[in-house]
């Protein structure tokens, strides 16, 4: 004998859709405004310097250094064309005093709210940034954009708990209603 209860727990606690892409905004603004200052999203250590070659290109604006135009009797002043790659693109940070993965921004800047579920949300990044994602995560660097840290994890589950103990005092004197058939 089957037993249905007609109880669906979903429709009990439900978080707005609202809940969850002020949740997703929190998200992207806290991973950016951390990268941007030196922290990624993983509680194990991640080389915190550039490379000696990329230091020297993000601070020359991406430009290779030019070799001494005398020696070949040119005496031209003109800079070096930026790598390609970096063309017609604003350059957001020279900083290189420790990793803050903001050379353009375009990366950081890619992060958005992807979807937003009844009972989640997605974010993403552009798929054109997929691979310097994935290098700046492998072992050695561990430099982590996706996921996230202890800390923000636990904020996340603050807010969520928050949220459902608000959802649970709007509803709080409602009368509900639970049908069995038997």
């Amino acid at each position: 004998m089957a037993y249905n209860f007609n109880i669906n727990f979903d429709s009990i606690i439900r978080l707005p859709a609202n809940f969850w892409k002020g949740l997703g905004s929190w998200i992207v603004n806290t991973i950016r405004k951390e990268a941007g200052q030196g922290i990624f999203q993983t509680d194990e250590a991640h080389k915190k310097t550039y490379s000696k070659a990329y230091a020297e290109l993000k601070e020359n604006d991406f430009r290779p250094k030019q070799i001494n135009a005398s020696k070949s009797g040119n005496t031209s002043n003109k800079k070096a064309d930026r790598l390609k790659q970096y063309q017609g693109v604003s350059i957001a940070s020279r900083n290189t005093s420790f990793v803050d993965m903001t050379a353009s921004g375009r990366t950081l800047r890619g992060l958005h709210v992807k979807d937003v579920f009844p009972n989640g949300v997605t974010l993403s990044f552009k798929p054109e940034d997929a691979m310097k994602i994935a290098g700046n995560q492998r072992p050695g660097l561990n430099r982590r954009l996706v996921g996230l840290r202890q800390k923000n994890r636990e904020k996340v589950r603050d807010a969520i708990v928050e949220g459902i103990n608000s959802e649970l005092n709007k509803n709080r004197g409602q009368k509900t209603v639970i049908n069995i058939n038997i």
